[in-house]
């Protein structure tokens, strides 16, 4: 599923019926709570880390191009989604610590604070499958870890369109509430 330069922007048709998951059983319903289930848990991640937007959203990208090529039927959605945060955090500069993210990805998973004395056997049977996740991202992705992401260009119109009081109040929040939402969904790897 890599075709030339528009490598990561398919047709809804191509996202919908080609999916990995289609052919393991998942409909598209699940397929799409699934990635919703795993938006979330990174936005949850995000706002544990204190992690920017950019940081998040290109996580996301990262999960949504993983299972465009890779099944949810066989893999773990939040290994997956837990890798993509950590390379995310190295792309866009926000490093985060493996163990940290590792305690942190089980809490916000559990709902519950892992006690001091069991951090350590928490990361200890986890760090080996993120390791492995990170290499099979990786090969997943072929090492393009390259995301366009429309922050800047939306803070440049925003700039340039707002002319008075009334467009101020509505149109930012609107337009970067637009933006964020489309993070959550398969519409990062539409050619619209």
């Amino acid at each position: 599923m890599f075709p030339g330069e528009d490598r990561w922007y398919f047709s809804r048709e191509e996202i919908d019926n080609n999916s990995p998951s289609r052919r393991d059983g998942i409909d598209l319903t699940e397929e799409t709570r699934l990635r919703k289930a795993y938006c979330s848990f990174l936005k949850d991640l995000g706002r544990r880390f204190k992690l920017h937007q950019a940081t998040v959203a290109t996580a996301m990208v990262f999960c949504h191009r993983f299972f465009l090529c890779q099944s949810h039927a066989k893999n773990d959605k939040w290994i997956i989604a837990a890798v993509c945060m950590f390379l995310s955090a190295k792309v866009e500069s926000t490093p985060v610590d493996l163990k940290t993210l590792i305690i942190t990805s089980e809490e916000i998973l559990h709902k519950k604070v892992i006690a001091a004395e069991q951090r350590q056997g928490v990361y200890e049977h986890y760090k080996g499958l993120v390791s492995n996740g990170e290499k099979l991202v990786l090969s997943t992705l072929n090492f393009d870890l390259s995301v366009d992401l429309p922050f800047d260009i939306l803070i440049q119109a925003m700039k340039k369109f707002i002319l008075d009081e009334a467009t101020q109040g509505k149109f930012p929040s609107a337009a970067w509430k637009f933006v964020q939402d489309r993070y959550e969904t398969e519409m990062v790897l539409r050619n619209l």
